[in-house]
C-alpha cells in the first residue's frame, strides 16, 4: 500500500481505544485527512502535539487512514492565554470546513503565518478577521468588498451599506442597523484590520457569512472567550 506524505499540522486529537488516537491532520498537499495512531506511553499532548510543523507520513484508502510517521519540523509554538483560545479556533474552523482530501495552499501559508503571529503575542482579532475572510473566499463564499451589488458602481467611503446573504453590498441609510460604513468595507476587502470600526465591523460580517458554512452548529472553540 502506497505511503502519503506532506507537510502539515495536527489541529485535533482524541483517544480512540487505549492504545491508538484519532488525530486530524491539516497539510499542504492534501487538505484535511483523518489518521488513527499509537498512543504508547507518552501523553497525547507531547507526542502529538497541536501547533507543531512537520512532516507526516501516512497510508490507507478508507477515510481514516493509518498514520506512519510524525516528525516534527522547526520549534513547537507554545500558545498561552488568549493566543491559545485563537489557536484552538482556527483549528475548528479548519477542522468543520477545510477541503478533504484537497489541497489549500493559500490557507495552508496562511494558518502557519497566523500561529506565528499569535505565538509573538501580536494583537489577536486582525490575525482572526484575516483567516475567516480568506477561508471564505477559498471555500468560493466570497462577495466583492469594492462594487455595489446592486448598481455595479465603486463602494464610496464616505457612504454606508448592507449585505445581501451571499450576494453582497448596498447601499443604505446611515442609520440602519448593521450599515457598515465604505471606508470599513474597503478596507475589509483589502485585509486592513488597523482600527476598531474597521474590526468591529468585520467581526459582525464574518460571523454571518460563516454561519450557514458552519450549518447552524456553533463553534465550541467561541465559548473559551467568554
Amino acid at each position: 500500500m502506497q505511503n502519503h506524505s506532506s507537510d502539515g499540522y495536527i489541529i485535533h486529537h482524541h483517544v480512540y481505544t487505549d492504545s491508538k488516537v484519532i488525530l486530524t491532520l491539516f497539510t499542504l498537499k492534501h487538505g484535511l485527512v483523518k489518521v488513527v495512531a499509537r498512543l504508547g506511553k507518552q501523553a497525547i499532548e507531547v507526542k502529538y502535539p497541536l501547533f507543531q510543523a512537520g512532516v507526516i507520513v501516512w497510508r490507507g484508502r478508507n477515510e481514516l487512514k493509518t498514520l506512519v510517521n510524525f516528525e516534527a519540523n522547526g520549534k513547537h509554538l507554545a500558545l498561552k492565554g488568549q493566543y491559545l483560545f485563537c489557536g484552538f479556533y482556527l483549528n475548528e474552523l479548519l477542522s468543520r470546513l477545510a477541503l478533504v482530501e484537497s489541497p489549500m495552499q493559500e490557507i495552508y501559508e496562511l494558518y502557519g503565518l497566523s500561529l506565528n503571529g499569535l505565538a509573538l503575542n501580536n494583537a489577536m482579532e486582525p490575525f482572526l478577521r484575516a483567516f475567516e475572510f480568506k477561508l471564505i473566499e477559498s471555500l468560493g463564499y466570497g462577495f466583492s468588498f469594492f462594487d455595489d451589488v446592486e448598481t455595479g458602481r465603486a463602494i464610496a467611503e464616505e457612504k454606508y451599506y448592507l449585505v445581501l446573504a451571499e450576494r453582497g453590498f448596498i447601499e443604505s441609510q446611515p442609520d440602519f442597523q448593521y450599515a457598515i460604513p465604505g471606508r470599513c468595507l474597503i478596507n475589509i476587502g483589502q485585509y486592513r484590520f488597523d482600527d476598531e470600526q474597521t474590526l468591529k465591523h468585520a467581526k459582525r460580517l464574518s460571523r454571518y457569512m460563516l454561519q450557514p458554512l458552519l450549518g447552524g452548529r456553533p463553534l465550541k472553540s467561541r465559548e473559551l472567550f467568554q
